[in-house]
């Protein structure tokens, strides 16, 4: 099946790898397709610039290899 999930819960994911939505990205990733568009990716990429920038720095091959 393919899947495809929400910017706020890959940016969950993310930046608490051990949270409920790293679960669920994981399971997702395991068991189903997983599938992100562009505008997933670049928002995902404009919210950790804004909101962490001094904890991540994702370009978007960065940020595509992590998920």
């Amino acid at each position: 099946m393919r899947v495809m999930i929400d910017a706020n819960v890959l940016i969950s994911a993310i930046y608490s790898p051990n949270s409920l939505p790293a679960q669920a990205v994981q399971t997702v990733g395991n068991e189903h397709t997983l599938v992100l568009s562009e505008y997933i990716l670049e928002e995902c990429r404009t919210v950790f610039d804004r909101k962490f920038p001094h904890h991540l720095f994702l370009g978007r091959s960065e940020l595509t290899r992590v998920v």
